[in-house]
């Protein structure tokens, strides 16, 4: 197999499949992190989108929510993703699956609507468009 290395996302690209840190994203899951992206803040701005795709990656990374972006996304009660699939969406989420990130300086691991009255004890990083969103400062 022959694949094309970017060293600035630094994944190889090998027929549909992206490998990133060792880890293998089919294009499967770039279609259900899009659907996410659709269902849970289609209309936000670019960067809004790519936050909330940096959440599911994040939360995967850790290593607490699952063994694969399926089981990440899928996880119950964690997100909607019985969506639509668009283009736009699909782009930020190869995106981000590549490398791309929102910040660089925190994991997001939670988000919320800011119109949400519910407390919640986890630490705040930053508020974008409709969303907040909590995670840990690297």
């Amino acid at each position: 197999m022959s694949g094309k290395k970017n060293s600035m996302a630094g994944y190889l690209r090998l027929s549909t499949a992206i490998l990133f840190f060792s880890l293998i994203f089919t294009q499967e899951d770039v279609n259900l992190l899009a659907r996410v992206l659709w269902c849970e803040c289609r209309g936000e701005s670019r960067e809004g989108q790519l936050a909330v795709a940096q959440t599911v990656i994040d939360r995967f990374e850790s290593g607490k929510c699952g063994s694969s972006i399926e089981r990440t996304i899928k996880a119950k009660g964690q997100f909607v993703w019985r969506g639509k699939l668009k283009r736009e969406q699909q782009e930020i989420a190869r995106a981000v699956l590549e490398g791309e990130r929102y910040r660089k300086d925190c994991r997001i691991l939670y988000f919320r609507e800011t119109e949400s009255k519910k407390d919640w004890y986890k630490p705040f990083l930053f508020e974008l468009g409709c969303h907040k969103f909590y995670g840990d400062r690297l």
